[in-house]
């Protein structure tokens, strides 16, 4: 079967693609206002921090684009805590008025603040991303209690005690609703993981690790209607494991669980990838091969024969399988082929007694 990566691999593939994007458009972004203020405005502070921030955007461009994913968290760490510095200090300079002027005047860069309450949730587990985001919430409302301290009785202060007001209850809004999709998003994962794991666990046998019974039957009717509309070749193995009986008795059930479970590892370990191999009963295994002739299928059935009696076992020594084939003939079921390849392996079974 074909591999996949995994979850977290997607998840962190994303991330890499996404930040790529957001990098290389806040490096133009903050240079295009940046010579826009040279060119009107001169040299000032904020022609500082655009100049800073093109710095920042062009060292990640280029370490994203030399070592992929290398760096990932220490990238999100390190811009979450410039972005709530960069915003608790521009709200800081807003708040104690130390710009000058008359009422509370936000800086124009304040409308990117909610940033920072999304990039939390996002690179964040739910709690930690709670306490961040509340921080940085209890940090501007210091800033807000100092700027209406030290105007406490102007005119204006009615309007911008609203103003703070407004700012404040956005930001809890923002918290809670963020808050409350990472939740559903934490009992979407819990319960996809949950499904996931009850369908290996009925898709897949408990001791071997092999397809369970069900699963190898019905990808077994599968690739039959396959081959019966494309008329590609078709071959089964019945695999018998010798003497599992006898083990059972010298050495105990756990013994033979064991043998059990190292010959299905030995056996997969051979499989190419479109192979298939179920336990179909106690010591008895089918392994399904799509795209596979009389002589590939006799060829697989020397190699798996091969790798079991050369394998070293814990206590038995050394151990065999008995194996038969059957390829898709026209008009052939199911059924059929696996009688022919059962009688074929109780015939090769009882040749090795004579």
């Amino acid at each position: 079967m074909s591999k996949h990566l995994d979850d977290n691999d997607k998840i962190r593939n994303y991330k890499v693609l996404i930040y790529r994007r957001i990098v290389l458009l806040g490096f133009w972004l903050t240079v295009s206002v940046g010579v826009y203020r040279l060119v009107v405005e001169g040299v000032n502070v904020s022609l500082l921090y655009n100049t800073f921030f093109a710095i920042l955007f062009s060292s990640w461009i280029w370490l994203f684009h030399n070592s992929g994913d290398k760096y990932l968290k220490l990238f999100e760490d390190v811009f979450f805590w410039i972005l709530f510095v960069y915003f608790l200090l521009i709200f800081a300079i807003d708040a104690t008025n130390i710009l000058g002027g008359q009422g509370l005047t936000l800086h124009t860069t304040q409308i990117w603040a909610p940033i920072v309450y999304v990039f939390a949730f996002i690179i964040f587990p739910p709690r930690r991303a709670v306490l961040t985001t509340m921080a940085f919430l209890l940090g501007t409302m210091i800033f807000g209690l100092i700027y209406v301290t030290r105007n406490w009785g102007a005119p204006e202060l009615g309007d911008d005690i609203l103003l703070l007001g407004e700012i404040y209850g956005a930001a809890i809004a923002y918290i809670s609703l963020l808050s409350t999709i990472a939740l559903l998003k934490e009992q979407y994962v819990e319960t996809k993981i949950q499904a996931q794991l009850m369908t290996h666990l009925a898709h897949t046998d408990s001791l071997t690790g092999s397809y369970s019974r069900k699963k190898i039957e019905d990808y077994f009717e599968l690739v039959l209607e396959q081959s019966k509309t494309t008329a590609q070749p078709l071959s089964i193995l019945m695999i018998d494991v010798d003497n599992l009986k006898k083990i059972n008795d010298v050495y105990g059930h756990d013994m033979g669980d064991y043998f059990l479970r190292r010959t299905s590892e030995l056996l997969r370990g051979v499989l190419r990838e479109q192979d298939a191999l179920g336990r179909i009963g106690g010591d008895e295994f089918l392994l399904i091969c799509p795209h596979t002739n009389l002589e590939q299928a006799r060829a697989l059935a020397k190699r798996l024969e091969a790798t079991i009696s050369s394998a070293e076992y814990e206590t038995i020594g050394h151990g065999t399988i008995s194996l038969g084939l059957a390829t898709y003939q026209p008009n052939d079921t199911g059924e059929r082929m696996c009688k022919r390849a059962d009688q074929a392996m109780y015939a090769h079974k009882q040749a090795k007694k004579m």
